[in-house]
């Protein structure tokens, strides 16, 4: 019976590990080359813009880590703040939860472009369920957010009020998101239904064995 029960456990286990992966990634590769000036959090002290981004989860999701390029030509100071929001309409509606990483902690890693980086940090545990979100980046001392060609991204700023000229149609940051995803993937299930085959097979010859000892 222990056996059965290992082999049921590493069935949901092999399950579980074969599906975490990357939740969502803005563009096909993280450390291309941008097409286009870094927009700029709070460059300006007046106008202390927010860069976001829009990003659509599947499935009900937790989501670990944040990857994301800045310019590193800005050399931001201080801490960056990530942030999560619902959406209302075409804007940022109710925030859901922010987290902050100081320039010292950053994970820099090199990209095609020798000023732009990919930072990565740990958020812990982040649940949301499946739809469309919106996530920012921010920084008091100036933080450069490069774009990068996506025709089904909108990369936008906020400040006090928003123009239409804030808006950047077919543009996107370069980020992902890694997590675990409620709903397995196609080779989870099958790791599954083969894991439980296997245990179900295992059960009917124990009752044969022990049907024939008792006999």
């Amino acid at each position: 019976m222990k056996s059965i029960l290992a082999a049921a456990a590493l069935a949901l286990a092999t399950a579980s590990s074969a599906n975490a992966a990357t939740l969502f990634q803005s563009i096909p590769d993280l450390t291309a080359v941008p097409v286009q000036a870094s927009y700029c959090s709070s460059c300006n002290a007046l106008l202390p813009f927010r860069i976001y981004d829009t990003f659509e989860l599947a499935a009900d999701s937790t989501i670990n880590s944040v990857t994301f390029a800045i310019d590193t030509r800005f050399s931001p100071g201080g801490s960056t703040n990530v942030g999560f929001f619902n959406l209302n309409g075409a804007l940022p509606g109710t925030a859901i939860a922010d987290f902050t990483i100081s320039a010292a902690n950053y994970l820099l890693t090199d990209t095609q472009t020798d000023f732009i980086k990919l930072v990565t940090f740990d958020i812990g545990a982040l649940a949301l369920d499946a739809g469309s979100y919106d996530i920012s980046f921010y920084n008091p001392n100036g933080l450069g957010i490069p774009a990068y060609a996506d025709p089904g991204g909108k990369l936008y700023h906020q400040g006090n009020f928003f123009q239409p000229s804030q808006f950047y149609d077919g543009r996107s940051a370069s980020f992902s998101l890694g997590g675990v995803s409620a709903v397995p993937e196609p080779a989870a299930w099958a790791m599954m239904i083969v894991g439980f085959g296997v245990t179900g097979g295992a059960i009917r010859v124990t009752r044969r064995r022990t049907l024939v000892a008792l006999a």
